[in-house]
């Protein structure tokens, strides 16, 4: 009866992954054919990129857990994406491409080189459990990241599209990456419709580099449901954000702008998650192992004023509860860095997301020319402890293919007696502190991206 009841369990699970790996041959069978047959190169379309990605953590002193020495993790990689496409019949495309990463710098060989229970720079780079994210750790450093199927076609002014396959996510408040499964949406005089399954998500990026997994949903698939109501000076959109058995999270986003040459723009944000099968015990399993109450709530508030090209505001964040145990934290509309942190604490999490946190920023941007830079200031306070941060955003587009952005962040940690740390002693548990911790997560991130 068990084996049975967990063949029962696992079946599904297979029958999905079988479906997009045979999704993907039939991609790779169609562009053979196509290749073969169609002498028409003008539906082809190749694009790809090479990026260069830096984060430099300027705290470099050795890992020494025993004595309360957690440095900041520095490495660099090379990135590189190749697409080809296919336009066909005006209103339906295909797409496959392929993602590498290779490192080329990792502080962590250095730090602890003979020490097990160190994090590894796999935590950020070519991290992969298999389709459950719950498997043995197996480094990828290659993985086809796009290979989907499109139709979009405007009929009576409505405009229907249904992707499916891997793509990438867009204008997701709380979803982000890539995506294996697929969207449906429909489109009407400023209404709009959405669909979205997700069976695995993956990123492909300089700084993070995950095949398609389900680790972020301890393997849960993911529904996603939205309608919403906008036009050039308002945006009315309510969600729902489903994994059967996991949790349900529905949500809100309000936004509207005002004004003529000055505007001031306001924001609203709402997310409300129920955390299913949980007790008193209940602990989230992948942010910091805290308590997770069966219903909780995340708010976003944001006030900017924008005169030319000049943008000034201000935000609070606030958790009701821990309402980032399991969503929140592979997408989030905050526009801050949620992973400024280090692998030596929290797999480089910030309290931002922590148990009942209150966060507020102050930012300013501008932009010249082919230039923009910014400044944001944060302060953090949870349950956890308290983070202050001051951040130096700049980018320029230096030709029109060939792209830099940089970032500096001072950044001071407080992490209070008794709270735990992501390290491990030598029985592989997390360490408690003994004392109040006061660290420093300053670093530099630096990315260059040549597209084609």
């Amino acid at each position: 009866m068990k084996i049975n009841n967990y063949l029962k369990k696992i079946r599904p699970i297979k029958l999905c992954h079988q479906f997009f790996g045979s999704l993907i041959s039939f991609f790779i069978f169609s562009y053979a054919m196509i290749f073969a047959q169609e002498p028409k190169p003008s539906n082809f379309s190749f694009n790809g990129l090479a990026s260069i990605y830096s984060k430099i953590g300027f705290n470099s002193q050795k890992y020494d857990p025993n004595n309360n020495i957690y440095p900041t993790d520095s490495y660099a990689s090379l990135l590189a994406h190749l697409n080809i496409g296919y336009h066909f019949l005006e209103h339906f495309d295909l797409k496959l491409g392929v993602a590498l990463n290779g490192l080329f710098f990792d502080s962590t060989r250095f730090q602890s080189p003979n020490n097990p229970q160190a994090p590894s720079i796999y935590n950020y780079i070519g991290f992969y459990q298999g389709h459950s994210g719950l498997g043995q750790l197996n480094e990828h450093f290659a993985f086809i990241h796009n290979a989907y199927f499109n139709y979009e076609q405007t009929f009576n002014q409505t405009t229907y599209q249904l992707k499916i396959g891997r793509y990438e996510t867009e204008n997701l408040d709380w979803f982000s990456d890539f995506n294996q499964g697929f969207q449906a949406s429909i489109m009407k005089d400023g209404f709009e419709g959405l669909i979205l399954f997700s069976d695995a998500r993956a990123s492909a990026y300089g700084d993070w580099f995950y095949d398609y997994g389900r680790y972020y949903t301890q393997n849960h698939p993911l529904i996603i449901l939205q309608a919403g109501y906008h036009t050039p000076n308002l945006l009315l959109q309510s969600y729902l954000y489903e994994s059967p058995n996991y949790y349900s999270a529905p949500g809100f986003h309000i936004e509207g702008i005002f004004g003529t040459s000055l505007k001031s723009k306001s924001t609203l944000i709402g997310l409300f998650p129920f955390h299913h099968h949980t007790t008193p015990d209940t602990t989230d399993a992948i942010v910091f192992n805290q308590k997770l109450d069966s219903f909780s709530a995340s708010l976003l508030l944001k006030e900017e004023l924008l005169f030319k090209n000049y943008t000034f505001g201000g935000a609070v964040y606030k958790n009701f509860g821990n309402a980032n145990g399991r969503i929140g934290i592979y997408g989030d509309p905050i526009n801050s860095n949620i992973w400024a942190g280090s692998l030596y604490a929290n797999t480089s999490l910030t309290d931002i997301v922590s148990r009942d946190a209150l966060s507020s920023f102050l930012f300013f941007n501008t932009s010249y020319d082919r230039f923009s830079y910014g400044l944001m200031a944060r302060y953090t306070h949870s349950l956890r402890g308290h983070e202050e941060a001051l951040s130096l955003n700049f980018s320029s587009h230096i030709t029109k293919t060939l792209d830099l952005a940089l970032r500096l962040e001072y950044f001071l940690d407080t992490t209070f007696k008794g709270q735990m740390l992501g390290a491990l002693n030598k029985d592989f548990m997390p360490i408690t502190l003994k004392q109040t911790l006061r660290n420093d997560r300053s670093h530099m991130m630096l990315w260059l991206t040549q597209t084609f």
